[in-house]
């Protein structure tokens, strides 16, 4: 029997220095961050009942979280929703969402925690539709000599900042900053793991 929950993910990641020689981490031609983590003497219902914590602890929004218990799979999947924060030495040239799944499976003395099916997601307006582009759009950017090499031909506005970063410079900056925001979540889970599996309480 398996189970679903959704929920909104909310913190904004911005960062000024980033590392431009970070890469996306590619399964099967899809970006995927994974971690899969040994523990000592954890069985699987108490890793289950910390990943469950950690989710209602983490991702809180204004909207309804719909969430079920599985303790036979171990494994609870979602969407997620998260922001990154595009800068040009603190000047905020453009915010970015991410829409992603992520995935927990728990077994004793082990669990793995995905993020995968990532996109860049613009809301629908007024004027708009709902759109989804794929992260590994950005990828294919960077992989392109022609992207890397072309010379920007935009002016800068009437206080000298750049109107918009060329094409390649703003894949990097976008990779950078995603790796970024997934790790320090699959860091933060681990954290978390950890931290319920000492408390005797």
């Amino acid at each position: 029997m398996k189970f679903l929950i959704i929920f909104l993910i909310l913190p904004i990641f911005c960062f000024s220095q980033v590392d431009s020689n970070s890469i996306f981490p590619i399964k099967d031609a899809k970006v995927v961050y994974e971690s899969i983590v040994n523990l000592s003497d954890v069985n699987k219902k108490t890793i289950y009942a910390a990943s469950k914590k950690w989710v209602a602890d983490s991702f809180k929004s204004g909207k309804s979280v719909i969430q079920s218990e599985d303790e036979s799979t171990g494994q609870i999947i979602g969407w997620g929703y998260g922001d990154i924060i595009l800068d040009n030495k603190g000047l905020i040239i453009q915010s970015i969402r991410l829409k992603f799944s992520v995935q927990i499976n728990c077994k004793d003395d082990r669990y793995r925690i995905r993020f995968y099916d990532i996109y860049h997601h613009t809301e629908a307006t007024n004027y708009i539709s709902e759109t989804n582009l794929p992260i590994e759009y950005y990828s294919t950017i960077l992989e392109t000599k022609k992207s890397r090499d072309k010379k920007s031909s935009e002016s800068d506005d009437v206080y000298g900042r750049p109107s918009s970063l060329r094409k390649a410079e703003k894949a990097k900056l976008i990779r950078t900053l995603t790796n970024k925001y997934f790790n320090g979540l699959k860091d933060n889970f681990n954290i978390a793991i950890q931290k319920y599996k000492n408390d005797d309480f």
